[in-house]
């Protein structure tokens, strides 16, 4: 089961980690904690493809491994005196030990991520052309690029392989730092090698995970106990040390060029703040509970961070709630909503508190983030204006959105809208209704794909034109299930009418 927090995580990993004493004797020999990255490198050869140890047996190792890595990280990011005051720095060399995407590389032979991504985009460019070039490389606007060619999700396949070839290039190398892409790239390389390669993510592997019942709703999407435990090995970590979607230089881009101030409510450990302020975005960041010395907020530990536990922040994080949105000073701000937390009403209550014109929401859609009530506001008074794919993990189907206020103030229609804002089918482009979804077979209901959370479809005619393009998002998300041939079966849900 996945840990509640980073801390408690820290915690299990010491306990059960051979290495422990390591933690223990940290005080007494400087150089214990710095042995901690060493483990990886000795690992290497075990994950070889030319190794005789199973597709199993790799991927629980490297799990094993990183549970003890990011638990010593975690410990020593967080002890009195660690002696580093710059989050970046403090997340790498400053505390003795590799950072993250070093650690991950040393890991494994070299080459493995130049081979694992060229495969992939190899395989995958040629079909991914056609729904790159009809919207621009991945920029959603409006319903009308349905008629270009392709939806959503064809999208979302072709900016992920381009930020994969991109990653090929070292011209393309970021001008500042971006950690947590880092090891986005790096991990999805190794779920490549250990899940695709070592035969756990198969077709017959996810056969015996075929969902069995009806739900509208998944925690994480139906996967073989392997593959759902590798999911949350990837990303638990990076999500509670950095933050919980992956920034691209597109999105941070595109915040940056709307020319505004921002202020992030929900901020974390402030690392998207830290990240548009090195683009030299004025960004003032709030979270209702700042972890360590984050800014005028004072300690998080006082009532303590549910999804960041003590992780240091990466800039100023001070302590705020949604009222402070009403506040006219932040009227010609962008607010930034970055997951917020899943069926709650912070994203709600921050939309309504917000005095502002300019949105930008980083997140799901009747998914792990936010509420249908934030979704149903953003539809009443809301223009979406441009969209935006991230770079999700494999259990993930975030993306950016930038939403303005319509004129004036007044509500689509003057009253109660109809559709949802963002929800299409991705053949034919027919929006979902904000009506909850009581009734999950009846016929035009918009229909999603459990596996992947992404392919939306409005009948079986639909599903089966949108199959070239959902194959291939199965394939780059490392999902061995086909796109399910029956529309009205368990393995796809309604999410909504």
């Amino acid at each position: 089961a996945a840990a509640a927090s980073p801390a408690s995580a820290s915690a299990a990993a010491a306990a059960a980690a051979p290495a422990g004493p390591l933690l223990a004797a940290r005080q007494l020999l400087p150089d214990a904690v710095q042995a901690v990255s060493s483990i990886g490198q000795a690992l290497a050869p075990d994950l070889a493809a030319d190794s005789a140890l199973s597709g199993r047996a790799k991927l629980t190792a490297v799990l094993a491994v990183d549970d003890f890595y990011f638990g010593a990280l975690y410990s020593e990011l967080t002890r009195d005196g660690s002696g580093a005051s710059e989050p970046a720095a403090r997340l790498g060399g400053c505390v003795g030990m590799l950072d993250p995407a070093s650690f991950f590389a040393a890991s494994h032979p070299a080459g493995f991520v130049r081979a694992a991504t060229e495969g992939a985009v190899s395989a995958s460019r040629a079909s991914s052309s056609r729904a790159a070039a009809a919207d621009g490389g991945g920029t959603f606007s409006n319903a009308e690029a349905w008629a270009a060619g392709g939806g959503w999700t064809g999208r979302a396949v072709a900016a992920h392989v381009a930020l994969l070839a991109a990653s090929l290039s070292s011209a393309a190398k970021p001008a500042a730092p971006n950690p947590l892409y880092e090891l986005w790239r790096l991990r999805w390389a190794e779920a490549a090698t250990l899940l695709h390669g070592g035969g756990l993510a198969s077709a017959a592997q996810y056969a015996k995970a075929r969902p069995a019942g009806r739900a509208a709703r998944d925690k994480e999407p139906p996967a073989p106990p392997l593959v759902r435990r590798w999911r949350r090995g990837e990303r638990e970590w990076p999500c509670w040390l950095l933050a919980f979607a992956v920034p691209s230089a597109e999105a941070l881009a595109a915040v940056s060029e709307l020319g505004l101030p921002v202020v992030e409510m929900g901020g974390g450990v402030g690392y998207w703040a830290a990240l548009l302020r090195r683009r030299g975005v004025a960004v003032e960041c709030f979270d209702s509970a700042p972890t360590e010395a984050g800014g005028k907020g004072g300690k998080g530990g006082e009532s303590g961070n549910t999804f960041h536990g003590e992780c240091p922040p990466w800039g100023p994080v001070q302590r705020g709630s949604s009222a402070l949105l009403a506040s006219r000073r932040f009227r010609r701000h962008a607010l930034l909503l970055c997951y917020p937390p899943p069926r709650a009403p912070m994203a709600a209550e921050c939309l309504a508190a917000f005095c502002g014109d300019t949105v930008v929401h980083v997140g799901e859609w009747l998914g792990d983030t936010g509420s249908a009530a934030f979704e149903a506001a953003l539809a009443e008074g809301w223009e979406l204006t441009r969209r935006l794919p991230l770079p999700c993990w494999g259990d993930t189907a975030e993306d950016l959105t930038i939403w303005r206020r319509r004129g004036g103030g007044v509500p689509r229609g003057g009253g109660a809208a109809a559709d949802h804002p963002v929800l299409r089918c991705d053949s034919c482009g027919k929006a979902g209704s904000l009506q909850p979804a009581t009734v999950r077979d009846k016929p035009g209901l918009l229909r999603r794909c459990r596996y992947c959370r992404l392919a939306c479809y409005c009948s079986a005619a639909c599903a089966r034109r949108g199959d070239a393009e959902h194959k291939k998002c199965h394939a780059v998300r490392m999902i061995g299930a086909p796109p399910p041939a029956d529309f009205g079966g368990p393995e796809y849900h309604t999410c909504c009418v």
